[in-house]
């Protein structure tokens, strides 16, 4: 594939009666190539994504595996929003000032499972989902979006390419702020789809996005070391409602049902080997913790 810097794309504007749609080319070779185009849209930007088939509303440019697209026309993007059972939120902490704080507020109640992630306030909750240190070993992510600054948005990116195959990289979605130009010139040519230039909070609100498969288990889960010093844990299961604004300084995991279920950190696969066939493992968590707080 061609190298080029973002710098050196090239911007192409089109006119559509009221509207005016942005388009970015990974390449710097005339089309060879035009698709039909919706151009009824107002997108604020763009965004990057490989070469198929049966991509509708694209140009493609240069040398096989690049194209450049609308986002706001193009259906794979809303597709892999609204199939998405989970979004992964880097950067949201107990800080109510911050911006991946309320990104959370803003995308309750919407159906998706929301996985903040912020190491200093790990342990904490955020509208009752709790605060992982990281994202969950054993889970594969479907849609990443990044409140960092850049320099730990490339930590982060990099952390994801070396832990996933690239078929299995999840939807990277960089919120204003947080684009660092050499991992976006690395994306572009390793072909892994990524979105810059938009909000994914405002993304969701402008096209009316909802979870298509609703998150249905409200229960988290935390274990922390006893306060006691007798060097035994405590597991604890909590509500959607329970609200947990200072993170334990002993913690030693949290996460939800569906880390519990697929984790392979020690904590939750020594839960799930206490649960017997008879007994689901919801169950299993609010047995062993005596009650649910």
């Amino acid at each position: 594939m061609r190298s080029t810097s973002r710098a050196s794309n090239v911007t192409m504007w089109f006119e559509s009666r009221s509207s005016f749609a942005r388009i970015c080319a990974m390449s710097l070779l005339p089309p060879t190539n035009k698709n039909d185009f919706d151009m009824n849209v107002n997108p604020s930007c763009c965004f990057y994504i490989p070469v198929f088939p049966a991509h509708e509303h694209s140009f493609k440019w240069g040398e096989p595996g690049v194209v450049f697209v609308l986002r706001d026309s193009h259906p794979a993007i809303h597709n892999t929003i609204v199939e998405a059972q989970s979004i992964h939120i880097l950067g949201a902490g107990l800080n109510p000032d911050r911006p991946a704080h309320r990104a959370i507020h803003d995308l309750d109640d919407r159906g998706w499972r929301l996985v903040p992630i912020h190491p200093n306030d790990a342990g904490g909750s955020i509208l009752g989902r709790p605060i992982r240190p990281n994202i969950e070993h054993g889970t594969v992510p479907e849609v990443v979006v990044f409140f960092l600054a850049p320099e730990r948005a490339k930590t982060a990116v990099m952390e994801l390419m070396v832990r996933f195959p690239l078929v299995e990289i999840p939807l990277l979605w960089f919120q204003p702020g947080s684009e660092h130009e050499d991992v976006l010139e690395m994306l572009n040519e390793a072909n892994v789809t990524h979105i810059v230039d938009d909000c994914i909070v405002r993304f969701a609100q402008r096209h009316h996005l909802n979870a298509a498969n609703p998150e249905q288990h409200k229960q988290w889960y935390l274990q922390r070391a006893s306060s006691e010093g007798d060097g035994c844990s405590v597991w604890e299961v909590h509500e959607r409602d329970s609200f947990v604004t200072s993170p334990p300084e002993s913690l030693e995991w949290c996460g939800d049902f569906i880390d519990l279920m697929t984790s392979t950190h020690t904590i939750p696969k020594y839960i799930r080997s206490l649960s017997p066939s008879n007994e689901s493992l919801e169950d299993t968590a609010i047995r062993l913790a005596g009650n649910a707080t």
